[in-house]
């Protein structure tokens, strides 16, 4: 396990200490072992061991706040808004530095990491600026809510991030043109399994059908009405070696029987 992921696992046993002594008597109060930690850990990673004394040596909490560059910069994308802010308050807790940022927009995602970027990741996803709420103060962010699988799902992605998406990282770069992926998203798609590499906004759709025995050529205009636009996804392999197949997931769009509408 890297130095990262083993420092961020330390902090959220503590944060998950003081939760819980907060509503204890002084008597029954518990004190975690941050090294064997083994509730954030897959059971897959249980038995392997990783988790042993010694591991983060070295790092102390202070080289890590002082070293910007360790910070992963993270958005949550799921369907509940709530959810997502949640998610980023966890991600400030274990993670946050004196010049992170927390921030909600109205569609629906949030933010955890540096104002640049947030700005990046709202660019990247042509978000509307005005759409979002930003916390920057460090008491406001703290009262924030969020809940034990918050931390495990933010713990899950600095791991994933760390030692997984190399191929899904470098293929972005690729199609970027040497852009990198400097925030990592947590995004889920009902009925989809594997990495998804965000390629871009999209913007309208081509296609051609056979509707009432004749062929026609049609084509519909994202975000027409609601400036709302869905994100182009590669679908990478089982392998995270090359992608497999485009995905368009999100805006305001919808099929009926008389085609694609907003």
């Amino acid at each position: 396990m890297s130095d990262i992921a083993t420092l961020l696992k330390k902090r959220a046993a503590r944060e998950v200490e003081t939760r819980v002594n907060a509503h204890l008597p002084a008597g029954m109060q518990i004190q975690l072992n941050p090294s064997e930690d083994e509730e954030y850990e897959d059971d897959e990673d249980d038995e392997d061991g990783d988790d042993e004394d010694g591991d983060d040596e070295g790092l102390e909490d202070e080289e890590y706040e002082a070293d910007e560059t360790l910070l992963p910069s993270m958005a949550f994308e799921d369907n509940d808004k709530e959810d997502n802010l949640a998610a980023a308050a966890a991600a400030y807790r274990i993670c946050g530095s004196a010049d992170a940022v927390v921030a909600s927009h109205s569609t629906g995602p949030a933010y955890y990491g540096t104002p640049e970027g947030l700005q990046e990741y709202s660019q990247s996803k042509d978000l509307q600026p005005d759409g979002w709420e930003v916390y920057q103060d460090s008491s406001d962010i703290l009262d924030l809510e969020f809940d034990h699988d918050t931390l495990k799902k933010v713990i899950k992605l600095v791991e994933e991030r760390e030692g997984t998406y190399n191929d899904a990282e470098d293929f972005y770069r690729k199609f970027h043109w040497g852009d990198n992926p400097n925030v990592a998203v947590v995004k889920n798609i009902p009925g989809v399994s594997g990495t998804l590499v965000h390629l871009g906004v999209g913007r309208r759709i081509d296609y051609g059908s056979k509707k009432n025995g004749e062929w026609a050529e049609y084509f519909h205009e994202f975000g027409e009405n609601s400036d709302v636009y869905p994100s182009v996804y590669a679908l990478m392999n089982e392998g995270e070696t090359k992608p497999t197949c485009l995905i368009v997931h999100g805006g305001e769009m919808r099929v009926e029987g008389r085609g694609i509408v907003e």
